[in-house]
């Protein structure tokens, strides 16, 4: 093993990681990510949240990511029908390669407004033979509820969507992994529950209190057994103050810890641990 040898300071293996090219890197993120040793009770990573963070944002990553084929293709592809930052799209790129291709189950977002995001995950999915599906849950209407009193967001946004032109989209790039779920998240989400497999990825990308709330505390339960993925968008954005209490009431209840904190929140939870509150 690569990663064996080496200190085990999180800024030495960052170093370390950061000499390797072509085929050693890959084994090297492989292991990061996979090796039981490196995760506390199977599921939090915190070695391999500061090798994806650091090396995205100030380290070779984010050119290493960048340059591979593949990425380039799907971002590409995507360019433009998303709203996030380029740098999530990595993030959730070296997930899907190193970590989740090995996990499988389904991805489920939340928010999906035009499905750049979602189409990219779906892509990416289907190019690494990750069988799971995706889901994307929007209302594609725009946002159905605001709290005024700490949403910055209103009724009135997110409204430049089209259910029918997304679909239109999916269909003609044959992406049969991804479904389109329309309608209020605690509507649409219990009509899949019944055919999700275990979730591997959960995606948050709402901007208000009540979505990202729902949207946590609905997904925790169907978490994948070996630990999936929650990855919360928009909390830390200057307009989205709502989200952030949701997330940090939720994370608060089930005591979790985050795994990464930039360039988006991610934890990872089993089902177990996630299933319901913990004891104090």
């Amino acid at each position: 093993m690569l990663l064996e040898h080496i200190p085990k300071s999180h800024i030495a293996r960052i170093a370390y990681i950061e000499k390797l090219e072509g085929e050693l890197l890959d084994q090297a993120l492989t292991e990061l990510h996979q090796v039981p040793l490196l995760a506390e009770n199977g599921c939090r990573n915190v070695p391999a949240g500061y090798v994806r963070a650091c090396g995205i944002s100030f380290g070779k990553l984010h050119d290493v990511v960048r340059e591979d084929p593949l990425y380039k293709q799907i971002f590409h592809l995507v360019n433009g029908g998303s709203l996030v930052d380029e740098n999530v799209l990595m993030n959730f790129f070296l997930l899907l390669k190193y970590s989740i291709k090995e996990m499988p189950g389904d991805i489920v977002e939340f928010g999906s407004f035009r499905c750049g995001t979602a189409v990219f995950l779906a892509c990416v999915a289907r190019a690494l033979g990750i069988k799971g599906k995706v889901y994307a849950l929007d209302t594609f209407e725009g946002i159905p509820h605001a709290d005024g009193r700490i949403d910055f967001h209103t009724s009135d946004d997110f409204k430049d969507t089209s259910f029918d032109v997304v679909s239109k989209i999916i269909q003609e790039l044959h992406l049969d992994n991804l479904v389109l779920v329309k309608g209020r998240f605690q509507d649409s989400f219990p009509q899949i529950c019944s055919m999700l497999q275990p979730l591997s990825l959960v995606h948050v990308d709402g901007v208000t209190y009540s979505s990202v709330k729902y949207a946590i505390n609905a997904a925790l339960p169907h978490m994948h057994p070996r630990g999936g993925y929650l990855v919360i968008d928009d909390a830390l954005c200057s307009s989205c103050i709502g989200a952030l209490q949701a997330a940090e009431e939720t994370v608060q209840e089930y005591h979790l810890n985050a795994e990464q904190v930039w360039p988006h929140l991610v934890y990872r939870i089993s089902k177990t641990h996630g299933s319901s509150p913990a004891k104090s």
